[in-house]
């Protein structure tokens, strides 16, 4: 069995050094890039299961990279920053972000919010796939097909329809 891998993302090494060693701790495998255009290339070779982001960093900002992985990618993804006006979270809910955490936050808080958002995208076992005439389901391989074109879900809304 392979562990839950998790990609950290921010300029800060101090903070990936911390979270580093609480996810370690945890059980989890963790990988770790400075700025938004290395988890970008990152996120090809890892393939990580939830992506940690810092909103605040030089080059492309948290929010721009949470947008580019969103075009291609369900991967749950969670903001940590110290930005905590209302309009901070609604943006990065905005560009695709899963949940939002400000820093400073407790490490309990924060592996608790990553097992939830794990929860959450976790594969639909055993469900069998759905077809009708114009829509195709495939819970396994996470596939929308409506009326033959394929439509991207959020983890959130993907969930919704397991329900």
């Amino acid at each position: 069995m392979t562990s839950t891998k998790i990609l950290i993302v921010d300029d800060e090494p101090q903070i990936r050094r911390v979270l580093r060693t609480t996810l370690t701790s945890q059980g989890y495998a963790a990988a770790e890039a400075k700025s938004g255009d290395e988890a970008l290339d990152l996120i090809r070779v890892e393939r990580p299961d939830l992506i940690l982001l810092d909103v605040n960093m030089p080059g492309r900002s948290g929010l721009d990279t949470c947008r580019e992985i969103r075009g291609t990618s369900d991967i749950p993804i969670i903001m940590l920053t110290v930005r905590n006006t209302e309009r901070d979270k609604v943006q990065a809910l905005d560009a695709g972000a899963d949940d939002y955490v400000v820093k400073p936050f407790g490490s309990e808080e924060l592996m608790a919010r990553i097992r939830a958002a794990l929860r959450r995208a976790a594969p639909a076992e055993g469900m069998p796939p759905f077809f009708s005439a114009d829509l195709q389901i495939d819970f396994e391989k996470r596939v929308v097909v409506a009326k033959g074109q394929p439509v991207r879900l959020t983890p959130k809304e993907f969930e919704l329809l397991r329900q």
